[in-house]
């Protein structure tokens, strides 16, 4: 088995899901969760990381073209450091999502 693992990928769906969110009527159930999406829109996060749908689709082949592949293909500087993020300790790496919470 072999996964290929993007982080964000520019697609474009951020920018539909605001016009369907405004055409909508919202409960507000999901407020915090558009907030925090708008938040990390406006600040550039998800497009600093974003890798584009081309490099994903790239990678794909290439995963499937490898005559002996890795277990794992991350895609993306995000994907990267979220797949060595799983060998810290469960206590940093909450804190670490803690931190980063707070700037986005």
């Amino acid at each position: 088995m072999v996964l290929v693992e993007p982080g964000p990928v520019e697609t474009g769906f951020e920018e539909r899901a605001v016009a369907e969110r405004e055409a909508t009527d919202a409960t507000g159930a999901y407020d915090w969760l558009y907030e925090a999406a708008d938040d990390a829109r406006l600040s550039g996060v998800t497009d600093a990381f974003a890798v584009s749908p081309e490099a994903v689709a790239l990678t794909v082949r290439d995963a499937a073209n490898a005559s002996d592949p890795r277990p794992r293909y991350p895609v993306g500087e995000a994907a990267r450091v979220l797949l060595l993020a799983r060998y810290l300790p469960p206590r940093w790496r909450d804190a670490a999502v803690d931190v980063v919470r707070k700037f986005v």
